[in-house]
This record gives structure tokens, C-alpha cells and sequence, in this order.
């Protein structure tokens, strides 16, 4: 798999808390799907104004979805000419901190659901009517794994700590990642490997990026893809990726030069690949 490639967009059809099941092939799109179609084709034709647009009416339907404030924030970036990485990285840390404390709350609220089943059922004295109520799911508080996942919005807070030249600390959040990595798409675990290798290789740290090239070539097969290193840097194994936006596809964001920037900026060719991510951000699935 060459890195560089873009993943072909995907929807997913079930949104925070939601209980809408898998999507019918045959029938219509729902509202939500079809906003989240459309807001990742503008993306990815750089109509940036365009796609926030879209994005914001996908909000509205979607209930401050993380996912959807994510690919909001990314977009905006390129929208804005990727001229505040800072401020970039301040949301993404808001959007991963609600991801966790929603997670967290579906997590108690299912465990007291489970207490009072566990009450119900050990002959308490719950009146025999309201027991089949207490006893069947509640399908609102139902949290698939997918919809919190934070493991986009990990890696692209990585990708600026990277390009930041915070290297420690984008080892750091790249770490837990690395280590709990099966369960992580497959495209996005490969992009965390090569971000990896990245900044082993600034930190320094010829063992790690051993490693991360051992599981790559192990997993991927992607030996091919990982080029001599030369006086301590890959030699441009992945260096037109720019940065990797979540959103409705996780796909490799388009040089920014040629967007609709509103603000008049013009984004140089290849201006992503140095000054922020050798990777491009990555844009969610919704």
C-alpha cells in the first residue's frame, strides 16, 4: 500500500448514540449521510468555505458530534491557509477531551443500568411491572466504539507536535497509539507508523524506528515504502502527504495551494509537507 494514495470516502451510517443500524445499499441516503458525502467531496476538491458549510448543517442534525467538530477544525485550517497550527491544535485537544468524557458517561450510565438489572433480578423489591422496563435496552445510551474513537484526532495532534518540532511530545502521544494498534483502521495505522519513524529518527531514537520499520515491513509489507536514511532523516518516503485531515473519509488532504482561501492566502506548492506534517492530516469518517 503506498502511503501516499488516497483512501476511497466512507460513511458511516450510525452517529453518536444513535441507533440507526447499517445503511440499506438500495435505499436513499438519510439527510446526515448525504451532508457527510457531500461536506468530504467538497474537502477534497479544496472548496474548503464550501464544505464548512455543509459541515456546520451536519452539526446541527448530529448534536455536536466530535467527529464533525473535528473535520470542522481541519477544515478550517486549510481554509485559512494552515496559518495557525497552535490554534489547530487547541481544538483538537477539546475535541479529543469531549470524545473521552461522552465515552465516559455512556460507560457509567450502562454500569448503573447494569446494577439496577443486577438489583432487579437478585429478588429486590422492584414491583413486577416495572421490572421488563428495567430489564430492556435501552438502545439510547448505546456508544459504538467507532463513534468516539479518538485515534484520527490523536494522530493529527501528532502530526503538529511534529511539525512543531515538539518531538518528545509527539512521541509521546504517538506511543499509546503504537502500542494499542490493532483494533486502528488500517490506513490510519500505517500513517501512525510513519509518523513514528519520523520522530524516532529526531528524537534520536535508532531502536524505536527499528522497531516501527520491523512492524512495517511484518504488517504492511511496506518495506518498499521506507527509503536509505540519510544523515538521520528519511529521504522523502512520504514527503508529499502534506497534513492528514479526519473527516468523512479518511483520505490524504489535497495541497492546499489552489483552495478556496477566503482569508486571500495563497499556500505554496508543497507549503504542508515542511511546515506542518510530511503526513497529511486526516479527515474523519462520519
Amino acid at each position: 500500500m503506498d502511503a501516499r494514495e488516497p483512501l476511497p470516502p466512507s460513511v458511516s451510517t450510525t452517529g453518536p448514540g444513535g441507533n440507526d443500524g447499517p445503511a440499506n445499499e438500495d435505499g436513499p441516503l438519510s439527510d446526515a449521510e448525504r451532508l457527510a458525502k457531500e461536506a468530504a467531496v467538497l474537502f477534497h476538491s479544496r472548496r474548503f468555505s464550501e464544505c464548512i458549510n455543509i459541515l456546520n448543517q451536519l452539526l446541527q442534525k448530529k448534536g455536536d458530534d466530535p467527529k464533525v467538530l473535528h473535520n470542522i477544525a481541519v477544515t478550517e485550517y486549510f481554509r485559512d491557509g494552515c496559518s495557525d497550527p497552535g490554534k489547530l491544535l487547541d481544538v483538537l485537544n477539546k475535541v479529543k477531551k469531549r470524545s473521552e468524557d461522552l465515552v465516559r458517561a455512556s460507560v457509567e450510565r450502562m454500569e448503573v443500568g447494569s446494577n439496577i438489572n443486577s438489583s432487579a433480578t437478585s429478588g429486590s423489591n422492584v414491583n413486577s411491572t416495572v421490572l421488563p422496563q428495567l430489564l430492556a435496552p435501552n438502545t439510547d445510551n448505546i456508544i459504538h466504539a467507532d463513534d468516539y474513537d479518538t485515534s484520527v484526532v490523536v494522530l493529527n495532534i501528532a502530526v503538529i507536535l511534529y511539525h512543531l518540532h515538539e518531538y518528545a511530545l509527539a512521541l509521546s502521544v504517538l506511543q499509546p497509539l503504537y502500542q494499542n494498534i490493532e483494533p486502528i483502521d488500517e490506513a490510519t495505522a500505517l500513517h501512525v507508523c510513519l509518523l513514528l519513524l519520523d520522530v524516532a529518527l529526531a528524537c534520536q531514537d535508532a531502536s524505536k524506528a527499528a522497531d516501527v520499520i520491523q512492524y512495517l515491513e511484518k504488517s504492511f509489507g511496506a518495506g518498499h515504502m521506507i527509503n536509505q536514511v540519510d544523515n538521520g532523516s528519511i529521504a522523502q518516503h512520504h514527503s508529499n502527504q502534506g497534513l492528514k485531515v479526519s473527516a468523512t473519509s479518511n483520505t490524504t488532504v489535497p495541497d492546499a495551494s489552489g483552495s478556496d482561501s477566503s482569508g486571500g492566502t495563497n499556500v505554496p506548492d508543497n507549503a504542508l509537507t515542511r511546515t506542518l506534517s510530511d503526513d497529511a492530516l486526516e479527515y474523519e469518517t462520519l
